[in-house]
Parts: structure tokens; sequence; C-alpha cells
């Protein structure tokens, strides 16, 4: 609940920044966590299980996933307008959601996290980040890294397990739910 109200007092600061600023939040992100490859790595690698020697490209791979939700935060999308029953306009305007839940699964737990806050963050959004119990590290230190470019409360990480989940789920202080996950939890998160 206090990651949930840091991110609910942080979206309103987060989510009128010009496109362009928050582009340069997620660029100064990419390039902070470029700096600690080396360190990301070691901890992706410590956790997961997998060779060191293939996760400095996971790493290089998710900075460049930030780089390009950047530059999409200054390009946003809409549908041209058009009179679909005369004599109104209609157009679709684009906005932010509010706080984002986001629950990563153990596999590729730096990348899953990525690929969560990165159109989130561009978005507008702000976010609270739950990793797998059994990989945390690489997001913990994500977490670290990210408050040291990001404004107070727009990157929330959290830990535990289901009850964790159940909680994110639940409160009335999260707007939306994006899980990577098994069918069975899916399916929880939906009910």
């Amino acid at each position: 609940e206090a990651a949930a109200t840091a991110a609910r007092e942080a979206f309103p600061p987060w989510r009128n920044l010009e496109p362009r600023q928050r582009a340069a939040a997620l660029l100064a992100l990419a390039d902070a966590i470029e700096r600690h490859t080396d360190e990301l790595s070691l901890l992706e690698a410590l956790d997961v299980g997998k060779p060191l020697s293939m996760v400095p490209a996971e790493i290089a791979s998710a900075v460049d996933k930030i780089r390009f939700y950047a530059g999409a935060a200054r390009i946003l999308p809409g549908m041209a307008a058009n009179e679909y029953r005369k004599p109104l306009t209609s157009f679709v305007r684009r906005e932010p959601v509010g706080v984002i839940g986001a629950i990563t699964p153990w596999n590729y737990p730096f990348a899953m996290a990525i690929w969560k806050i990165a159109p989130a963050l561009a978005a507008g959004n702000t976010v609270v980040l739950k990793p797998s119990p059994e990989t945390p590290l690489s997001t913990l230190r994500l977490g670290e890294i990210a408050a040291e470019v990001l404004p107070p409360g727009v990157l929330n990480v959290v830990t535990g397990g289901l009850e964790t989940g159940r909680a994110m789920v639940s409160s009335p202080g999260i707007d939306m739910i994006a899980l990577t996950g098994g069918t069975a939890t899916g399916r929880a998160v939906m009910r």
C-alpha cells in the first residue's frame, strides 16, 4: 500500500510532464542502467542460473527498449479526427491509465521488468513492480538505479510472494495490472 500511495502521489506530476521531459527521464534511466551493465549481468546470472557471458546482451537489449519507448513518448499516435455523425467531430485522445501494477516471472526477470515499465512510464503512468520471489536481485537493483534518476514514486519495487501479488491486484490504489505468468495466475488476477 505504501508503494501504491507513492505511485499515486507521483502520478499527477509525472503524467503532466511534457513528452520530451518524460523521454529525457527515460533516456537518463537507460544511461544509468548501461553504466551498471556488469553488475546487473552478474545479479541476473546468479538469480537465473544462466551463463554470465549471455547476460550483457540481454541488458543491452533492455536499454535499447527503454530508449525506444523514450522516443515513442514523443510521438504517441492517435487517429485523425473525423465527422462520423454530423455536426460532431470525433477523435482519439490517449491518456495514461494511472498506477500500473506490474508482476514479472522468474525467467528473464530484468528484461520482463523493462518490457513492462518502459511503455507504462513513457505513456505517463507510474508503476509498482513486483518481481518473482525466486529471482528478485536484478529488479531490486533496477529500483535503486531508477531512484537515482526518476522522480520519487514514479517506479516502486516491492518483493514478496502470493500475498504481495494478491495485495497488488486488490489494491484500490492500483488502476491496472500487467502480468506475465501462468494461466492459473492470470485467471486469479482476472477474478
